[in-house]
Protein backbone atom coordinates (compact mmCIF):
# COMPACT_ATOMS: atom_id res chain seq x y z
CA UNK A 1 0.00 0.00 0.00
CA UNK A 2 2.72 2.72 1.20
CA UNK A 3 4.78 1.79 -2.33
CA UNK A 4 1.25 3.04 -4.17
CA UNK A 5 0.73 5.96 -2.02
CA UNK A 6 4.48 6.65 -2.49
CA UNK A 7 4.17 6.48 -6.14
CA UNK A 8 1.08 8.71 -6.15
CA UNK A 9 3.23 11.85 -4.42
CA UNK A 10 6.20 11.27 -6.61
CA UNK A 11 4.03 11.57 -10.30
CA UNK A 12 2.36 14.61 -8.60
CA UNK A 13 5.66 16.25 -8.16
CA UNK A 14 6.65 15.26 -11.60
CA UNK A 15 3.37 17.36 -12.86
CA UNK A 16 3.81 20.19 -10.20
CA UNK A 17 6.23 22.80 -11.39
CA UNK A 18 8.39 24.47 -8.86
CA UNK A 19 5.91 27.88 -9.28
CA UNK A 20 3.14 25.91 -7.87
CA UNK A 21 4.67 25.17 -4.61
CA UNK A 22 7.36 27.28 -3.95
CA UNK A 23 6.30 29.74 -0.53
CA UNK A 24 9.66 29.81 1.65
CA UNK A 25 10.28 32.83 3.05
CA UNK A 26 12.15 35.30 0.53
CA UNK A 27 14.31 37.79 2.87
CA UNK A 28 17.55 39.63 1.53
CA UNK A 29 20.14 42.31 2.38
CA UNK A 30 22.91 43.69 0.19
CA UNK A 31 25.69 42.03 -0.08
CA UNK A 32 27.45 45.06 1.21
CA UNK A 33 25.82 44.25 4.91
CA UNK A 34 28.41 43.58 7.73
CA UNK A 35 27.74 40.44 9.63
CA UNK A 36 26.32 42.48 12.74
CA UNK A 37 23.42 44.01 10.57
CA UNK A 38 22.61 40.15 9.38
CA UNK A 39 22.74 38.72 12.55
CA UNK A 40 19.33 39.88 14.10
CA UNK A 41 17.48 39.36 9.96
CA UNK A 42 18.49 35.65 10.57
CA UNK A 43 17.40 35.66 14.17
CA UNK A 44 13.76 36.62 13.93
CA UNK A 45 13.72 35.42 10.63
CA UNK A 46 14.45 31.73 11.84
CA UNK A 47 16.24 31.08 8.52
CA UNK A 48 18.37 31.86 6.10
CA UNK A 49 19.22 35.42 4.36
CA UNK A 50 19.95 35.89 0.77
CA UNK A 51 22.27 38.34 -0.03
CA UNK A 52 22.06 40.60 -2.88
CA UNK A 53 24.54 42.51 -5.31
CA UNK A 54 24.12 46.04 -6.34
CA UNK A 55 22.03 44.91 -9.47
CA UNK A 56 19.48 43.44 -6.99
CA UNK A 57 20.33 39.34 -7.95
CA UNK A 58 20.97 37.10 -5.26
CA UNK A 59 24.66 36.66 -4.76
CA UNK A 60 24.90 34.47 -2.10
CA UNK A 61 22.90 33.28 1.23
CA UNK A 62 23.92 33.31 4.81
CA UNK A 63 22.85 30.89 7.71
CA UNK A 64 22.74 30.72 11.37
CA UNK A 65 25.31 28.02 11.15
CA UNK A 66 27.58 30.18 8.75
CA UNK A 67 27.52 33.01 11.86
CA UNK A 68 28.01 30.89 14.56
CA UNK A 69 30.79 29.19 12.65
CA UNK A 70 32.26 32.59 11.99
CA UNK A 71 31.76 33.46 16.13
CA UNK A 72 34.27 30.78 17.09
CA UNK A 73 32.28 27.55 15.96
CA UNK A 74 34.70 26.61 12.90
CA UNK A 75 36.99 27.51 10.54
CA UNK A 76 35.19 30.70 9.32
CA UNK A 77 36.55 32.71 12.57
CA UNK A 78 39.50 32.75 11.68
CA UNK A 79 37.82 35.50 8.93
CA UNK A 80 36.52 36.98 12.69
CA UNK A 81 39.56 37.33 14.10
CA UNK A 82 41.94 38.70 11.03
CA UNK A 83 39.54 40.85 9.91
CA UNK A 84 36.79 43.25 11.30
CA UNK A 85 35.11 41.38 13.63
CA UNK A 86 31.33 41.90 13.86
CA UNK A 87 31.73 45.00 10.64
CA UNK A 88 33.07 42.25 8.72
CA UNK A 89 31.01 42.38 5.38
CA UNK A 90 28.25 38.89 5.37
CA UNK A 91 29.55 38.20 1.90
CA UNK A 92 32.84 36.99 3.21
CA UNK A 93 31.14 33.65 4.95
CA UNK A 94 28.23 33.38 2.57
CA UNK A 95 27.21 29.71 0.83
CA UNK A 96 26.33 29.76 -2.82
CA UNK A 97 23.20 30.53 -3.63
CA UNK A 98 21.82 27.88 -5.50
CA UNK A 99 18.76 28.37 -8.18
CA UNK A 100 16.50 26.64 -9.61
CA UNK A 101 13.85 28.09 -12.30
CA UNK A 102 10.51 28.71 -11.58
CA UNK A 103 9.31 26.20 -14.91
CA UNK A 104 11.55 23.32 -13.63
CA UNK A 105 9.30 19.77 -12.40
CA UNK A 106 9.28 20.17 -8.78
CA UNK A 107 10.27 16.44 -8.94
CA UNK A 108 13.59 17.79 -11.00
CA UNK A 109 14.16 20.31 -8.00
CA UNK A 110 13.76 17.79 -5.12
CA UNK A 111 16.90 15.63 -6.42
CA UNK A 112 18.98 19.17 -6.32
CA UNK A 113 17.91 19.79 -2.55
CA UNK A 114 18.26 16.52 -1.97
CA UNK A 115 22.16 16.69 -3.67
CA UNK A 116 23.16 20.10 -2.65
CA UNK A 117 21.41 19.98 1.12
CA UNK A 118 20.74 24.44 1.28
CA UNK A 119 17.63 24.90 3.26
CA UNK A 120 16.17 27.37 0.66
CA UNK A 121 16.81 28.14 -2.73
CA UNK A 122 15.97 31.59 -5.30
CA UNK A 123 13.42 30.72 -7.66
CA UNK A 124 14.29 32.54 -10.50
CA UNK A 125 11.61 33.31 -13.18
CA UNK A 126 12.37 35.30 -16.66
CA UNK A 127 16.35 36.29 -15.23
CA UNK A 128 14.94 37.46 -12.35
CA UNK A 129 14.43 36.04 -8.65
CA UNK A 130 10.91 36.28 -7.95
CA UNK A 131 10.74 33.27 -4.76
CA UNK A 132 12.17 31.06 -2.48
CA UNK A 133 12.01 27.49 -2.59
CA UNK A 134 12.53 25.72 0.75
CA UNK A 135 12.03 21.82 2.41
CA UNK A 136 8.79 22.74 4.10
CA UNK A 137 7.45 23.41 0.36
CA UNK A 138 7.68 19.79 -0.31
CA UNK A 139 6.52 18.35 3.15
CA UNK A 140 3.10 20.52 2.10
CA UNK A 141 2.40 18.35 -1.16
CA UNK A 142 1.70 15.33 1.86
CA UNK A 143 -1.59 15.22 1.53
CA UNK A 144 -2.88 12.21 3.40
CA UNK A 145 -0.60 9.10 5.32
CA UNK A 146 2.32 7.61 3.13
CA UNK A 147 2.13 4.34 4.84
CA UNK A 148 6.03 5.27 5.65
CA UNK A 149 6.63 4.94 9.58
CA UNK A 150 8.77 7.57 11.19
CA UNK A 151 11.01 4.74 12.23
CA UNK A 152 11.54 3.53 8.62
CA UNK A 153 12.66 6.60 7.34
CA UNK A 154 14.41 7.99 11.08
CA UNK A 155 18.07 8.45 11.43
CA UNK A 156 18.92 5.37 13.83
CA UNK A 157 21.55 6.07 16.99
CA UNK A 158 21.78 10.12 16.16
CA UNK A 159 24.48 11.87 17.49
CA UNK A 160 23.49 14.05 20.80
CA UNK A 161 24.74 15.91 23.56
CA UNK A 162 24.50 15.59 27.69
CA UNK A 163 23.11 18.75 28.89
CA UNK A 164 26.47 19.78 31.02
CA UNK A 165 28.25 20.10 27.95
CA UNK A 166 29.79 23.91 27.34
CA UNK A 167 27.52 26.01 24.82
CA UNK A 168 31.37 26.14 23.09
CA UNK A 169 31.90 22.78 22.36
CA UNK A 170 27.96 22.40 21.48
CA UNK A 171 29.11 25.09 18.52
CA UNK A 172 31.95 23.56 17.51
CA UNK A 173 30.54 20.10 17.13
CA UNK A 174 27.40 21.23 15.13
CA UNK A 175 29.86 23.69 12.79
CA UNK A 176 32.33 21.00 12.56
CA UNK A 177 29.71 18.15 12.25
CA UNK A 178 27.72 20.17 9.99
CA UNK A 179 24.75 19.88 12.20
CA UNK A 180 21.89 22.26 12.30
CA UNK A 181 20.24 20.60 15.62
CA UNK A 182 21.47 18.15 18.25
CA UNK A 183 19.29 16.21 20.94
CA UNK A 184 20.17 17.34 24.38
CA UNK A 185 20.45 13.91 26.53
CA UNK A 186 20.72 12.85 30.11
CA UNK A 187 21.28 9.47 30.41
CA UNK A 188 19.46 8.63 27.17
CA UNK A 189 16.78 10.41 28.28
CA UNK A 190 15.91 13.77 25.32
CA UNK A 191 15.99 16.83 27.93
CA UNK A 192 15.98 19.43 24.43
CA UNK A 193 16.55 20.25 21.46
CA UNK A 194 20.02 22.99 20.48
CA UNK A 195 20.35 24.68 17.00
CA UNK A 196 22.83 27.45 16.25
CA UNK A 197 20.42 29.69 16.30
CA UNK A 198 19.35 28.92 19.82
CA UNK A 199 23.21 29.85 20.87
CA UNK A 200 22.94 33.04 18.72
CA UNK A 201 19.98 33.79 20.59
CA UNK A 202 21.40 33.42 23.83
CA UNK A 203 24.37 35.19 23.41
CA UNK A 204 22.90 38.32 21.66
CA UNK A 205 20.57 38.20 24.80
CA UNK A 206 23.29 38.29 26.85
CA UNK A 207 25.51 40.70 25.08
CA UNK A 208 28.27 38.15 24.48
CA UNK A 209 28.48 38.17 21.15
CA UNK A 210 31.79 38.40 21.10
CA UNK A 211 32.77 35.31 23.47
CA UNK A 212 31.59 32.42 22.20
CA UNK A 213 34.99 30.33 22.69
CA UNK A 214 35.04 31.49 26.33
CA UNK A 215 31.30 30.34 26.73
CA UNK A 216 31.61 27.82 29.75
CA UNK A 217 27.65 27.77 30.36
CA UNK A 218 26.16 24.55 30.08
CA UNK A 219 24.13 23.96 26.68
CA UNK A 220 20.93 23.23 29.04
CA UNK A 221 21.12 27.29 29.54
CA UNK A 222 20.26 27.68 26.06
CA UNK A 223 18.70 24.73 24.26
CA UNK A 224 14.65 24.86 23.13
CA UNK A 225 12.65 22.79 26.68
CA UNK A 226 9.46 22.25 25.29
CA UNK A 227 10.65 19.57 22.53
CA UNK A 228 8.22 17.91 20.32
CA UNK A 229 8.81 14.34 19.97
CA UNK A 230 6.59 11.34 18.27
CA UNK A 231 6.16 7.24 18.31
CA UNK A 232 8.61 5.23 15.86
CA UNK A 233 5.07 4.09 14.80
CA UNK A 234 4.09 7.38 13.66
CA UNK A 235 3.31 7.96 9.80
CA UNK A 236 5.39 10.54 8.10
CA UNK A 237 2.64 12.16 7.21
CA UNK A 238 2.19 13.31 10.61
CA UNK A 239 5.19 13.94 11.22
CA UNK A 240 5.91 15.91 8.62
CA UNK A 241 2.78 18.08 9.44
CA UNK A 242 4.40 19.01 12.85
CA UNK A 243 7.45 20.18 11.25
CA UNK A 244 5.21 22.94 9.03
CA UNK A 245 2.95 23.72 12.20
CA UNK A 246 5.86 24.14 14.63
CA UNK A 247 8.47 25.79 12.02
CA UNK A 248 10.91 23.61 13.20
CA UNK A 249 13.63 20.73 11.16
CA UNK A 250 13.70 18.21 13.35
CA UNK A 251 11.61 15.89 15.44
CA UNK A 252 12.96 13.21 18.04
CA UNK A 253 11.60 10.45 17.78
CA UNK A 254 11.52 8.84 21.37
CA UNK A 255 10.34 5.41 22.41
CA UNK A 256 8.87 5.55 26.28
CA UNK A 257 11.06 8.75 26.75
CA UNK A 258 14.14 7.90 25.36
CA UNK A 259 15.41 8.99 22.39
CA UNK A 260 15.56 6.16 19.40
CA UNK A 261 16.62 8.43 16.65
CA UNK A 262 15.46 11.86 14.99
CA UNK A 263 13.73 12.61 11.87
CA UNK A 264 14.02 15.54 9.31
CA UNK A 265 13.20 17.16 6.73
CA UNK A 266 15.80 15.46 4.61
CA UNK A 267 14.74 12.26 6.23
CA UNK A 268 10.93 12.60 4.97
CA UNK A 269 12.41 13.95 1.29
CA UNK A 270 14.51 10.92 0.87
CA UNK A 271 11.70 8.66 2.03
CA UNK A 272 9.37 10.17 -0.55
CA UNK A 273 12.13 10.42 -3.67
Amino acid sequence: MFLKKRSSVRESLRNMRVRDIAAGPFISVRSSEHVAGILKKIIEARGPVFLRDENGEVSGLVNDRAVLDFLGGGSRHQIFVSGKGMNTKASRIAEEAIPVSSHMRAWDALHIIRKHGNSLYPVISGGRTEAALSEIDFLRTLKEESGISVEDAMTKKPFSIDYRTPISEASRIMCRGGFSKLPVTNNGVLLGIITPREVLLHLYKENRIHSLKKENEPVSSAMIRDVVSVAPETDIYEAAALMREQRIGVIPVTDEGELSGVLSRRDVLDALA
